[in-house]
């Protein structure tokens, strides 16, 4: 499957799994990539992000989201270029490399499976290596220290989807 249909499918799966919106819906965009400025800026600022090529594309063309599912306190933020969306990687407050990564969003989800409102969070980091020190891939930032977690975006998505949220497990 191409890129694209891969990441247009697994777009459509996370908006199922709640409420779903992408920056190009704040924006109001119909066009293909309208976000391939930003992504360009992105580049330039930080060279080592051309090896993800999927989340490269996912920025053009969806340009960051934020997915909310009510019953479980679930939320998961993909920044961006819109901060009526999520944190704006770009022209967002703060440097947005931690731990080594440069974050390209968050997941907050209840420490248990449950039901309903709690305050009983995790709260999860999820970025790219920006070390160049350590395996290329996607690194899970908890508690000031990250870890490898899994080798592309695209793979982060698809755990996404398959687990519900929970990328605590």
């Amino acid at each position: 499957m191409e890129l694209r249909a891969k990441i247009d499918a697994l777009v459509s799966q996370i908006a199922r799994m709640g409420d779903w919106k992408s920056a190009r819906d704040a924006v109001g965009s119909n066009e293909p990539e309208p976000f391939a400025e930003e992504v360009v800026r992105l580049v330039t600022r930080y060279p080592f992000v051309k090896r993800a090529t999927d989340w490269l594309e996912f920025l053009r063309v969806y340009g960051g989201g934020m997915m909310t599912r009510e019953r479980d306190m679930l939320s998961v933020g993909l920044y961006g270029f819109s901060d009526d969306v999520s944190l704006p990687i770009l022209d967002g407050p703060g440097e947005p490399i931690e731990c080594g990564c440069l974050l390209f969003g968050d997941v907050v989800l209840p420490k248990e499976r449950i039901d309903g409102y709690t305050e009983d969070t995790i709260s999860l980091g999820f970025g790219l290596d920006s070390t160049g020190a350590r395996p290329w891939g996607v690194y899970r930032v908890r508690d000031r220290q990250s870890h490898w977690y899994c080798s592309s975006f695209i793979e982060w998505m698809e755990r996404l989807v398959q687990r519900g949220g929970r990328l605590i497990e």
